[in-house]
């Protein structure tokens, strides 16, 4: 521990804005998942690339964040980790402008090594400023000050732009993000002037008799000989997804319940784990051990989670904050228990911790096994790819003993092919038109409306260029004209959806907006083919898609459809 006895208030002050900017930093990936999903198109299992580009760079940069701290000391890494955050927020901006979703992985890559410089100082270095015993309280404070700043940049960009989350597009967060990195570089300044002490580990400062300091650590040669710190490494590694998928999704959680004001559950997690640091202040190490609190809290945790999965859906959101109160001193008792006595490899054993941040970029369940490539050099890994697709999906199923079959592709699964296969035909070559899956706000006063009950709109594809607009909603259906009166007809509800799509689109009557019935052939004789014009100039075009062909008659129907064949 450090030598210098004199009070901490100043710099648990400082250290505690930068707890704050952290979880401010890892917070803004509630809000861009729901974003990117309604403005680029992309799917659930795509915008959530986002969170792994977050904490990807932990176990990238890890080990250069130890030798950068052992380079220019704690402090100044500080300092540089925040400068780094403006420039991956700048990033923000540019993806947002040019509505690129590899720009956005970059931006949140950038921004995730920012955060793993920044925790490998700030975390260490709380620490190691005072007693080892009661470095869970320290960190426990500290903590109050990430997790309460976690929802914070839903709710401060909500409030900004006056609208609701579903409302928001990628277009809009040019405005918040400018003062975000302000504030970044301001932050950067002040940690680089900020009276913040040096601090070393017992054992850590060459001046100092090793064997006597630290005598366990004087015996070893390697930081990989320290069993409680290899232990801590893969707790804080399992720790660290189970807190993202708690801490980070809530927003989008809340959405897919159809609760209203989505961004306002963003705060169930913080304050169930706010509320387990503040117990951890006042009974840690008074009334408990750092090792006892981790017990109470790994049992909380388990019985939280079982509570989240067994409760009805709308009511199992409140018990993640059970299950984020068992979280909550996980982390403040991880870190003095995994670096206790490693005195001169205490900054290696930092950056295996930071390393081990990596587990929320890890969720199998997530992978898009679609962007899979495979060359001579790893094609034999093929088959066992793809078995293992099937088993995670749940598509390979057992009757009996030696007999196995697929499990069944419903109409769902045919009727969501087809919009992505349609989709992404046009993504690949018509660039210019870009195409999206996109969300249309309802045309409509909403000072006078009750709009939280209307149902969200979102196209399956959406074409423009220059000033025209065609909305394209994609039926694959068994039969897809209705009859009544032996008279074949366009089915009603089909045609109300694209119709509104396009009215409530169109907001200025300007006739540039069109929409478009695109049907899958079926063997009936008769099937949609025509078109609506409307008054203002809008037409609704009702085509059929043949599917049933080689794939260049295929292209020349889908070229045609918008005058390009």
């Amino acid at each position: 521990m450090t030598k210098n006895t004199k009070s901490f208030v100043l710099p648990l002050t400082f250290i505690g804005i930068m707890f704050f900017a952290i979880g401010f930093a890892l917070g803004i990936n509630s809000l861009l998942v729901p974003v990117l999903q309604k403005s680029l198109g992309i799917s659930n299992t795509a915008s959530y690339l986002i969170i792994a580009a977050t904490f990807i760079p932990f176990l990238v940069f890890g080990y250069p964040a130890g030798l950068t701290i052992k380079a220019i000391g704690y402090k100044r890494t500080m300092s540089l980790s925040f400068f780094i955050f403006a420039i991956a927020f700048y990033l923000f901006i540019l993806s947002a402008d040019q509505e690129s979703f590899t720009l956005f992985l970059l931006a949140s890559f950038i921004s995730g090594a920012a955060n793993a410089y920044l925790q490998a100082s700030v975390n260490p270095y709380i620490t190691i400023l005072g007693p080892l015993d009661s470095a869970a309280k320290r960190i426990s404070i500290m903590g109050i000050c990430n997790k309460l700043a976690w929802p914070i940049p839903a709710i401060f960009i909500v409030w900004l732009l006056g609208k609701d989350v579903n409302l928001i597009g990628i277009e809009d967060l040019n405005k918040p993000f400018i003062i975000i990195i302000c504030a970044f570089i301001a932050l950067g300044i002040m940690a680089f002037f900020a009276p913040l002490p040096e601090v070393k580990a017992a054992g850590e400062d060459e001046s100092e008799n090793e064997a006597e300091a630290c005598p366990y650590a004087a015996t070893k040669t390697s930081v990989f000989q320290f069993p409680h710190l290899l232990l801590g490494c893969l707790a804080l590694f399992l720790y660290v997804g189970v807190e993202t998928v708690s801490l980070g999704t809530l927003v989008d959680y809340a959405k897919e319940l159809g609760l209203e004001g989505a961004a306002n559950y963003a705060w169930i997690a913080p304050i169930g784990i706010v509320i387990g640091y503040i117990c951890g202040i006042i009974f840690i190490p008074k009334y408990l051990s750092q090792a006892t609190a981790l017990k109470i809290c790994s049992i909380l945790a388990i019985i939280g989670s079982l509570l989240v999965v067994l409760t009805p859906s709308h009511i199992s959101i409140y018990f993640i904050s059970f299950m984020a109160l068992g979280c909550s001193l996980m982390w403040p008792a991880l870190w003095p228990l995994a670096m206790a006595d490693l005195g001169k490899f205490t900054k290696a054993g930092s950056s295996l911790l930071i390393m081990a941040m990596f587990g929320g970029a890890v969720d199998i369940l997530t992978i898009d096994w679609t962007t899979m490539r495979f060359d001579r050099n790893c094609k034999t890994y093929r088959m066992l790819l793809y078995v293992c697709y099937f088993i995670l999906d749940g598509m390979l199923m057992t009757t009996e003993r030696g007999a196995y079959k697929m499990k069944e592709f419903s109409d769902e699964h045919m009727c969501r092919l087809y919009e992505k296969f349609v989709l992404e035909y046009y993504r690949k070559h018509y660039p210019e038109l870009k195409a999206k899956a996109t969300q249309i706000d309802w045309n409509i006063d909403k000072e006078q409306s009750t709009s939280s009950i209307l149902p969200i709109m979102r196209t399956d594809i959406m074409l423009t260029f220059k000033e025209r607009t065609l909305i394209i909603d994609t039926k694959y259906y068994s039969r897809s004209m209705q009859s009544q009166f032996d008279k074949r007809t366009i089915h009603s509800n089909n045609l109300y959806q694209i119709h509104s799509y396009v009215m409530n689109y169109d907001t200025n009557h300007t006739g540039k907006v069109d929409g478009m019935l695109l049907y899958a052939k079926t063997e009936e004789d008769i099937t949609p083919d025509g078109q609506t014009t409307f008054r203002d100039g809008n037409v609704i075009y009702y085509r059929t898609l043949d599917l049933n062909q080689n794939f260049e008659n295929i292209k020349k129907q889908l070229d045609g459809f918008i005058g390009q064949g």
